[in-house]
Formats: structure tokens, C-alpha cells, sequence
């Protein structure tokens, strides 16, 4: 057994990763440094202190070791570049006493077009991080940054990563974590809209996976939460199955704890084997305001002394059956918008009169048809989503994938403005959406009226079959209402998803017309 002047000694020759996995041991106070750009900050987040993947990372480290003081300091900076990571790290980081140093950067490095000649500079630059880190005596992860274009060997990344070999720093690539699963057909950062919750837990995951490489613990287990698409009660229960992989040499004794769902029960899991949990929750008895509802998921899988981490989403949503085309409810509205279904302009405290709407949808074999009734004391023509008009969610996707966060070839968005005078109105959608042509073909009927608007339009259903490469009977969907009053957009009311609807399709309704849903039903996913 060392003594202290031993250990000492031993800390004092070690190297950073070494010298963190014997603080961890000591359960010394551990300092963590996040130093990064807007992904780092957690830009477009609803709570970055909480669901970024820094935050995220924080969290594992105390399930981990329950017993330490950990401090975690997100630096991040919007528009920053690895230059000014260097250029303000003495003021910057030391001062924080370090034990470990996250250094994430280049999406600005790279900057517009390839960035190709920016490439010496910022792998110079990662590599003066890197030395700054070990000279403050912390040990260091670097992160191949996320960048929108969709190959995974792109030059930024493939740089970080080379850098890292070059340095012998693991590497938590954050670029082909994202993008090797399913992910939005438009890039990773659609209309500048940067990594949202799912892929930020994504990059935690693989934070967590490069800091065992670090401590010399390579992961023994992999954890996920299994995709769930199914139709339940409000107040029902609702099974989660969880898989749980043994990716070591040894048999694993394995605990494991779903926050806020209690333990589920232990298991001995042999090397190469997976296992599969059930784990419950019960759903709330009534959705807030009427609108979709979401629930992080965090699971952790204790086995061997490793923590596995597993995240997820759960969304509950309105189911509505449609009426029969020329039906008695067929008239009446499925839902009335007012001030109660604000998501833009909340804090403005506005009359009904300066915007409301009416929803009404029926089908028949042949069509889907929304009218929309609109009530706008101030109506102007420079078009939805920044002037006067509707908006319009679609996802075809199948049961199994409806509900998944991220745009495919079969979600869509759609906008019509208000015309000047009555008549017909086209289809048009934001410049990255590349929907089928089909649904740009189509046009909706605007009338003009006293105090509003009225607006009509028939979906084909055939189109839909096509689209969606079957019949559809269930289609997911949403409808937004915006009002500007003149100017640019002040208002927009929702009928049940969030205001990212047109880069995030999880909280979208579901519309079934063919195969009626209990009366209240919901329809919940797990992704």
C-alpha cells in the first residue's frame, strides 16, 4: 500500500488522464471546463442548463461518483472560433483550477463555403488548446464538431480527429454520433437552427464514451431506450422497454434507474449479450391546455463500474377523428384558436378580436379538407410566416416513425398568405423544405370577409398514398394561424405543437381518418 509521499509521487508523474482517474479514486473536488462555441452555450435549447450536452455530461459524472463535488463551467460562445479560444484562454480557464477541459469548436472556424483554407489554422489551433490544458495541469477530451453537410468524413471533423490521434486525446465525435442514426433530411443545422435536445443527448452519450477512453475504462455497456409508437388513455399505463448490451469480455451484474420512474429489477447479463427491460409510467390524467405534452427520459445501467446512459422523449398527443365529408360534424369546429393558443407573442395581451380562428376538417375517400375560419381586425398581404396566413403540418410518415424528430421527404410544411382580393392561393414552404412537388401543387381557396378570412383546402388522399407509399389512415398534423398587423409577424397562434413545428415534428397531432380512436385517445411516442 502507497503512503502519502508514494502517492504523491505517483500523481505527480502520472499523466492528465491518469491524474483525473486518481482524483476521482481520492474523491477529490473535480473542476470540468466546457469551453466551446453556440452548440456549447446550448443556442436554441429551451433550457440549455439542463439540456445541453454539457449539462448532460455533468449529470453522469455525479451519478457516477455520488460522492464528489463536481463544478461544471460551460463557456460557450456564440459565433466563436478556436483563435479566441486561444486568444482568451489565460483569463478564461485557469482561473477555474481545471482538472478536465472539454474543448469543442469549428463550425465558425470553417464559416461559409468549405473553409478549406481555414484548416491549418484551426488544427494549429486545437492542438495550442490541447498544450494549454495539459500545462494547467487538466486532463483534456476534444470534440469533432457537428457540421450541416451530411457526409461524415467531412474536412473539420476529419481534422479534430487527427489532432486528437496526434496528441493522443480521445476524440467524442459528436459528427457521426448524430449522424449515423436517422436525422433531418436538411442538415443538422436547418434555418441556422442549431442541434436541438435529441442530438444533444446524442453528444453526451459520446462525451461520456471518450471520457472512459481517457480514464482507461473503455464502455462495457450500452444503454437506449427502445422506440415506442402506440394509442393510450390519458391516466393509462405505459410500458418503456429499455435494451441493455454487455460490450465487454466479462459477465456484468447490472443495476439500472429511470429517473423518476424508480429501479428496474437487477440482471446478470453474459459477454455479447443484450437484455431487455420493461419498465412503466403512468400518463398524466389531462394534457396542459389541451396541447401536446413532452417528458425527458434519462436512464442509467450500472455494471462492472461503469454508468451507461440512455435518453429519450416522451410525447403525448391529441388524437382527432375526422368527420365524414357533408356529416353533421362536419360543421362544427374541431377546435377554436384564441388568445389561449399564443406560442409567439405570449406576453402581448391582446383581444380575440385581433386574432382567433376557427378549425374545421372533414374526409371522404377521396380528399382531406381543412377550412380554416380566421378572425383579424388588421389584415396585411405580405404572407405567412412573417405576414398574415396559415400554416400547415403534415407527416406521413408510417406508425412506427410518425412522431420522430426530424424532417423527412415525408413531413411537410406548408404556408398560404392572405390575398388582396378573394380567390385562389398556392402552396409554398421555406426555402430548405424540399417536399414533393405534388403538395406545392396545390392551392388553398382564400375568401375575403368582414373582420377575417376564410380559407379551404382539399388535400387528395391519393396524393397522400403516394407520398406516403400506402393508404394513409392516420397522418400526423398541426395548424398555425399567424397575424403581423401591419408589420412583421407580432402573434401566432398553435393548435397543439410548438413553435419549431417547421423543424421539429414530435408534438404534432394525429389525425385519423378511416379507423376511429377512443374518444381522448393519445397517441405516444418514445424516440
Amino acid at each position: 500500500m502507497l503512503g502519502p509521499l508514494s502517492l504523491l509521487l505517483v500523481i505527480l508523474s502520472a499523466t492528465p488522464g491518469e491524474t483525473l482517474r486518481q482524483r476521482l479514486e481520492l474523491g477529490e473536488p473535480c473542476s470540468v471546463v466546457v469551453l466551446g462555441d453556440s452548440i456549447t452555450a446550448g443556442m436554441h435549447l429551451p433550457d440549455p442548463a439542463t439540456e445541453s450536452y454539457g449539462a448532460l455530461f455533468a449529470e453522469l459524472l455525479r451519478a457516477r461518483w455520488p460522492a464528489m463535488r463536481f463544478e461544471l463551467h460551460r463557456r460557450g460562445t456564440l459565433g466563436a472560433a478556436s483563435g479566441a479560444a486561444v486568444d482568451g484562454w489565460a483569463d478564461e480557464v485557469p482561473p477555474l483550477g481545471p482538472q478536465l477541459v472539454v474543448i469543442q469548436f469549428g463550425g465558425n472556424d470553417k464559416g461559409t463555403g468549405d473553409g478549406a483554407a481555414n484548416l491549418p489554422t484551426y488544427q494549429a489551433n486545437l492542438a495550442t488548446l490541447i498544450d494549454l490544458a495539459h500545462a494547467a495541469g487538466a486532463a483534456c477530451l476534444l470534440v469533432a464538431p457537428p457540421i450541416h453537410e451530411r457526409p461524415l468524413d467531412s474536412p473539420f471533423p476529419a481534422a479534430a480527429r487527427a489532432v486528437g490521434r496526434a496528441a493522443g486525446v480521445p476524440v467524442a465525435d459528436f459528427d457521426t454520433a448524430i449522424k449515423r442514426g436517422s436525422h433531418d433530411y436538411r442538415g443538422l443545422f436547418p434555418y441556422f437552427i442549431h442541434p436541438r435536445e435529441h442530438e444533444h443527448a446524442l453528444a453526451a452519450v459520446e462525451l461520456w464514451r471518450a471520457l472512459g477512453e481517457l480514464l482507461g475504462e473503455p464502455a462495457s455497456l450500452e444503454a437506449r431506450f427502445l422506440p415506442v409508437a402506440t394509442v393510450a388513455l390519458p391516466g393509462g399505463r405505459l410500458t418503456l422497454p429499455v435494451e441493455v448490451s454487455n460490450l465487454g469480455v466479462k459477465p456484468l451484474d447490472l443495476l439500472a434507474a429511470i429517473d423518476g420512474l424508480g429501479d428496474l429489477p437487477a440482471q446478470r447479463l453474459e459477454p455479447g449479450a443484450s437484455a431487455r427491460w420493461a419498465a412503466a409510467t403512468t400518463l398524466a390524467h389531462s394534457l396542459p391546455g389541451g396541447r401536446s405534452s413532452e417528458q425527458p427520459l434519462r436512464l442509467a445501467v450500472r455494471g462492472g463500474g461503469w454508468l451507461a446512459p440512455a435518453y429519450a422523449r416522451l410525447v403525448a398527443a391529441p388524437i382527432v377523428n375526422v368527420p365524414a365529408l357533408g356529416s353533421a360534424g362536419a360543421s362544427s369546429p374541431v377546435v377554436r384558436l384564441g388568445p389561449h393558443s399564443m406560442i409567439v407573442g405570449e406576453s402581448l395581451d391582446l383581444p380575440a378580436s385581433d386574432c382567433a380562428a376557427e378549425l374545421y376538417l372533414a374526409a371522404d375517400n377521396d380528399r382531406l379538407r381543412l377550412r380554416v375560419a380566421v378572425t383579424d381586425d388588421d389584415i396585411g398581404t405580405s404572407g405567412a410566416p412573417l405576414g398574415d396566413g396559415v400554416e400547415l403540418y403534415l407527416d406521413l410518415r408510417g406508425d412506427s416513425e410518425r412522431g420522430q424528430p426530424w424532417y423527412s421527404e415525408q413531413v411537410a410544411s406548408l404556408m398560404f398568405s392572405v390575398p388582396a382580393t378573394s380567390g385562389a392561393v398556392p402552396a409554398r414552404t421555406l426555402n430548405e423544405d424540399h417536399p414533393p412537388a405534388g403538395l406545392l401543387q396545390l392551392s388553398a381557396q382564400v375568401e375575403r370577409v368582414a373582420g377575417g378570412y376564410r380559407l379551404t383546402l382539399d388535400l387528395p388522399r391519393p396524393l397522400l398514398d403516394q407520398i406516403a407509399g400506402r393508404r394513409v389512415t392516420a397522418l400526423g398534423f398541426d395548424v398555425a394561424v399567424d397575424d403581423a398587423d401591419g408589420g412583421q409577424r407580432q402573434t401566432q397562434l398553435m393548435w397543439l405543437g410548438r413553435a419549431d413545428n417547421y423543424i421539429n415534428p414530435r408534438c404534432l397531432g394525429e389525425l385519423r381518418l378511416d379507423d376511429p380512436a377512443p374518444l381522448g385517445a393519445l397517441r405516444v411516442t418514445v424516440f
